[in-house]
């Protein structure tokens, strides 16, 4: 059965080609379906345009109804935008969930040489007080979430792990009591990561750790050192290996630019010989100059982070099994927490911050857990900018995969403040296209007009 209306292509399609000519992949950045089509089905596809998809034969229905399921093609009258801009909206204002980022201290004992949040006190710790706020906080929420996701950050969060263990065990407490669902996670440089804390960490219900090695050792020590300027890159790794059977879901960022671009893939080698690439995933990390604490001339563009990035993920499949759709593009209706209602970065004297790179900065503060909003300036910069009418972006084909990029950057008047899908989406489609077809060996952007 086909119904008979107008349809036009969705403004979010991309074409691909392999470099014989042989098959042609289509994909879309809102549905995030893919189909491989071929020569012939494209013949009938540019048949179909020029008569705004009306079929009439037992081959062109067949292939209308087959695009419609991934809304590679819409109805006449459709505005995508306004369906995206409504989606996004409902998203952000989403009130479903509670997300809270908190720096239990801002002290640290390494002196990296790219840390974006400045110099702080180094006994900074969180008090009682503060303590306390924070639990008032999720008991206000608590009636009105469906989970509560919590992410313990730095300065080194370890350094404080009393807080920790004070603030996790209430929340669970609070999230069993009221039926929520209760996720956390850790950021930390590792130097402290031993067995008796990897086994708190299960007790805590701290189901993932972000550990960071910037590549070999010499790569590493060079740019993470401790204050004193000690290396670390040993006694790191030393900790993996020792709670290896204890806490096995570690993802290690390696944070890439300039100076160790050339060696980020030795980490994989690295964490093979020490047995550890069954419990560690290895991944970049991009670093810019944000708050101006690192120069622009070390940073990598977005298009050649993605590139440096690309070569990272193929050697990492040489070396271990990656399920081809681990890099397959997602559809974002919101960015993160900074333009996420619910969400909160908190430092250890419980001022509130909207973006992980503003905390540590009492000007970029949205107010407190005491006093509650007060710097609304600082939310509207992050809330009330329109991807859509963005001329840039509303004419992008890939919107929905980055609705706008980061919302820091683009306050911070970044140039390219995209995310970096945009440099990397064909590398990331290919991957999923070649594991389904083998004879497909490259992609080439295609122009169905032509």
């Amino acid at each position: 059965f086909y119904e008979v209306r107008l349809m036009k292509e969705s403004k979010f399609n991309l074409f691909y080609k392999d470099e014989n000519v042989a098959n042609f992949v289509l994909f879309n950045s809102k549905s995030t379906a893919l189909v491989i089509m071929t020569p012939e089905e494209i013949k009938i596809y540019k048949n179909l345009l020029k008569k705004s998809f009306y079929a009439e034969t037992s081959d062109e229905i067949t292939l209308v109804n087959e695009l419609k399921k991934g809304d590679f093609l819409v109805d006449d009258n459709t505005d995508e935008l306004e369906i995206l801009r409504f989606l996004q909206k409902c998203s952000q204002f989403s009130t479903n969930s509670l997300g809270l980022t908190i720096a239990p201290t801002l002290s640290c004992n390494f002196g990296c040489n790219y840390c974006y949040e400045g110099k702080h006190n180094i006994n900074s710790k969180m008090s009682d007080e503060v303590q306390q706020q924070i639990i008032n906080l999720v008991k206000n929420h608590i009636h009105t979430i469906s989970s509560l996701d919590v992410t313990w950050y730095g300065g080194e969060p370890l350094l404080a792990m009393d807080v920790i263990e004070n603030l996790s065990s209430n929340f669970l407490s609070i999230c069993t009591e009221n039926k929520v669902s209760y996720n956390a996670s850790i950021i930390t440089n590792g130097y402290c990561l031993t067995k008796n804390i990897a086994k708190k960490f299960n007790d805590l219900h701290i189901a993932f750790a972000q550990v960071t090695l910037d590549g070999n050792k010499f790569y590493h020590d060079t740019k993470r050192p401790l204050k004193n300027g000690s290396g670390t890159f040993d006694k790191i790794i030393s900790n993996l290996v020792d709670i290896k059977t204890i806490f096995t879901n570690i993802g290690i960022r390696v944070n890439t630019d300039n100076f160790n671009k050339e060696h980020v893939s030795d980490i994989i080698h690295i964490l093979k010989e020490k047995d550890l690439l069954n419990m560690t995933v290895p991944y970049l990390g991009y670093i810019e100059p944000t708050n101006d604490f690192y120069s622009i001339q070390n940073c990598l563009s977005q298009d050649q982070f993605a590139e440096v990035n690309n070569n990272f993920f193929s050697e990492l499949s040489k070396n271990i099994t990656i399920d081809s759709l681990t890099n397959y593009p997602t559809p974002k209706l919101n960015s993160c927490i900074a333009d996420s209602i619910n969400g909160y970065v908190i430092d250890p004297k419980g001022n509130l911050f909207k973006c992980w790179c503003d905390i540590g900065f009492d000007e970029y503060s949205i107010g407190s857990l005491k006093e509650g909003i007060t710097n609304y300036n600082r939310v509207t910069e992050y809330f009330n900018y329109d991807v859509f009418s963005d001329d840039t972006c509303k004419n992008c084909n890939i919107a929905p995969l980055c609705i706008g990029g980061c919302p820091r950057r683009r306050i911070d008047n970044k140039d390219d403040h995209c995310s970096p899908i945009k440099y990397s989406l064909k590398e990331n489609i290919f991957s999923v296209v070649h594991g389904k077809n083998p004879d497909i060996n490259n992609l080439y952007p295609f122009d169905i007009y032509y």
